[in-house]
C-alpha cells in the first residue's frame, strides 16, 4: 500500500472513526472531521474534551487506537498499520508537519538563531551557512531580524513565541499544530502571534490551533470545530459557530466568554 495520498487528491487533513483511550478513559471517541488544506482551523473546547490528544495523534506523539488520518500526503491507519510500518509512516509525516508548544520549548543555552538552525542540520544535514540564512529570513518574516543573537531569556513571551513557530518553519512543514500558543502571553503580545499566523495562511499553510481564547479563534480561524467529549459538536465557519451555534450544548460553552467577549 502506498503511503501517500492518491495522486489529485487534496482534501487538507482528512479524520475518518478516530479514537484513542488512556485505560478505560475514552478521550477521543470515533472522531471524524475534514480541515480544509491552507486554512487556519481552531480546535474549541471545555478541558478535557480531547483537543491536546487529537494535536498529538496528528504529529505521532500519540498512537491512536482506530481510525485513519492522512496529513500532509502521509496516510496512517490502526490497528492495520504498526510495529516498523507505523514507525515509518509517522516517521514521514514528523517531517511535513510542525509543532508550535505552549511553553515554547526554546534551548535556553543557544540564541535564537541557533535555537532555528540547529534542527535543519541534525536531521536534514543541511550545511550550518545554509540552515543560518533560512534562520536569519524567518527571523525577519516574524519581526525578529534583529534578535538573532539574542538568549531566549531575553525576550518576552510574544516574540519568543514567535522564534518557536520560526523554529518549527525551519524543518519547512506543510502543516503547523499549535498547542494552546496564546495562553502563556499578555493580552497585547496575542495581536503579535495573530499577525504571523495570518502571514502563513496567505502562503497557503495548513495551521491547526488548539486554543481556550474565544476572542483568538474568531479573530484568526477560518474555520472553528467545537469538541466535546472527544467528538465533534459543531463546526464551520467561526461568523457562523460563534455567533450563531446551532447546538445547545456549544451555546452553554460559549456563554461563559459572553462577559468579555462580543463577536462583531
Amino acid at each position: 500500500m502506498s503511503t501517500t495520498a492518491p495522486a489529485g487528491e487534496d482534501t487538507g487533513i482528512a479524520i475518518e472513526g478516530l479514537t484513542k483511550s488512556f485505560g478505560t478513559q475514552r478521550v477521543v471517541d470515533g472522531l471524524s472531521v475534514t480541515i480544509p488544506k491552507g486554512q487556519i482551523t481552531v480546535l474549541l473546547g471545555p478541558s478535557g474534551c480531547g483537543k491536546t490528544t487529537l494535536l498529538r495523534c496528528l504529529n505521532g506523539l500519540e498512537t491512536f487506537d482506530s481510525g485513519r488520518i492522512t496529513i500532509a500526503g502521509v496516510s496512517i491507519e490502526r490497528p492495520a498499520h504498526s510495529g516498523r510500518e507505523l514507525e515509518r509512516r509517522v516517521s514521514e509525516v514528523r517531517q511535513r508537519v510542525g509543532m508550535v508548544f505552549q511553553n515554547f520549548n526554546l534551548f535556553p543555552h543557544l540564541t535564537t538563531l541557533e535555537n532555528l538552525s540547529l534542527a535543519p542540520q541534525l536531521v536534514r544535514g543541511t550545511p550550518r551557512e545554509r540552515a543560518q540564512a533560512r534562520g536569519r529570513e524567518l527571523l525577519e518574516m516574524v519581526g525578529l531580524g534583529d534578535k538573532a543573537d539574542v538568549y531566549p531569556s531575553f525576550l518576552s513571551g510574544g516574540p519568543m513565541q514567535r522564534v518557536a513557530i520560526a523554529r518549527a518553519l525551519a524543518m519547512e512543514p506543510q502543516v503547523l499544530l499549535y498547542d494552546e500558543p496564546t495562553s502563556a502571553l499578555d493580552p497585547e503580545r496575542v495581536d503579535e502571534v495573530v499577525e504571523v499566523l495570518r502571514r502563513l495562511d496567505a502562503e497557503g499553510i495548513t495551521q491547526i490551533v488548539v486554543t481556550h481564547e474565544i476572542a483568538f479563534a474568531y479573530e484568526a480561524a477560518e474555520h472553528v470545530v467545537v469538541l466535546e467529549r472527544g467528538r465533534i459538536l459543531e463546526e464551520g465557519a467561526p461568523a457562523a459557530v460563534l455567533r450563531n451555534p446551532q447546538e445547545e450544548r456549544t451555546r452553554v460553552f460559549l456563554r461563559r466568554f459572553l462577559s468579555t467577549f462580543r463577536p462583531g
